[in-house]
C-alpha cells in the first residue's frame, strides 16, 4: 500500500489517470449531485490496476481518462448538499470510512431485490469512474461504511479485497445464501494470490478443519502456510 495523503493547503492535488500512462493534477471538488468527498490516506494496488496500466484494458474508451484505484479508505472532508443534514445522512465530516467501489444503479430488477452485486447497469470507481489514486476522491455516501473504533486506516485499506474473500471462504451462494461453511469442514483454496491468502485467513477464522491451498508458485505456497494453510500442494 502507498500513502496518497495531502493536506488541505495544497493548491493542486495529484491524481493518476489511465490515458497513455500520464499523470496530471486534479482538483478537489464537491457538488450538490454527489454525496461526499473523501481524502484517501491509504490505498491498495490491485491486479486489476496493473492490467489497466500495462494493457489499457478493463475500461471503456469513452470512460477515459479515468483516475485509477479502487481499494482505499478515506476521511470525509466535504458532504454534498443532497446528503447534508437530511434524514439519509450516514457520514459526517471527519469520519474515516471504507468504500465499496462497485456502484449499482439502484433501479434494475437485481438492485430492487438488493442483489446489488448482480446489477445490470453497474459502474465502478477506478475503472469506469474516477477512483482513489488521487489526493481527493468523490463517492456516494451509500457506498461508505464508517470504520469501527480501533480499526486503523492502514488495515482497513484491505476491506475491499477482504470483502471478496468473505463469501468465498463461507461458500456462500450469492443468490440463495446456501452452503455456508460449517465449523470443522475441510476447505480447498485454489490459488495463493492476495484473494486466495485472504480466503485462507477467513476460512481459518470461520472454524474450518483442514485448510489446503493449491498454488504453483513456491513463494506463494510459503505465504499460504504463513497465513494459516495446513497443507500446500502444487496445482
Amino acid at each position: 500500500m502507498a500513502s496518497a495523503f495531502a493536506g488541505h493547503g495544497h493548491d493542486r492535488s495529484r491524481a493518476a489517470f489511465d490515458h497513455g500512462r500520464q499523470c496530471q493534477p486534479g482538483q478537489p471538488y464537491c457538488g450538490e449531485e454527489v454525496d461526499l468527498e473523501g481524502l484517501a490516506p491509504f490505498i491498495g494496488l490491485c491486479g486489476t490496476d496493473v492490467h489497466m496500466f500495462n494493457e489499457c484494458t478493463l475500461t471503456r474508451q469513452d470512460a477515459l481518462p479515468v483516475v485509477m484505484g479502487h481499494e482505499f479508505v478515506g476521511r470525509v472532508v466535504e458532504v454534498g448538499a443532497v446528503e447534508r443534514g437530511g434524514p439519509r445522512t450516514r457520514v459526517r465530516i471527519g469520519d474515516a470510512v471504507a468504500v465499496e467501489p462497485m456502484l449499482p444503479c439502484g433501479r434494475c430488477r437485481q438492485c430492487r431485490a438488493e442483489r446489488f452485486q448482480l446489477c445490470a447497469h453497474w459502474s465502478h470507481l477506478g475503472i469506469l469512474e474516477d477512483g482513489c489514486w488521487a489526493d481527493y476522491v468523490r463517492v456516494p455516501a451509500s457506498r461508505t461504511t464508517k470504520l469501527p473504533d480501533g480499526v486503523s486506516a492502514y488495515d482497513a485499506a484491505l476491506a475491499e479485497p477482504l470483502a471478496c474473500a468473505v463469501p468465498l471462504a463461507c461458500a456462500v451462494n450469492f443468490i440463495g445464501h446456501r452452503g455456508r461453511l460449517q465449523p470443522g469442514q475441510n476447505v480447498l483454496v485454489l490459488g495463493g494470490g492476495p484473494i486466495g491468502l485472504l480466503t485462507i485467513c477467513m476460512a481459518r477464522a470461520a472454524g474450518a478443519g483442514l485448510v489446503i491451498a493449491s498454488e504453483p508458485q513456491a513463494h506463494r505456497r510459503q505465504s499460504a502456510l504463513r497465513v494459516g494453510a495446513d497443507v500446500v500442494i502444487v496445482r
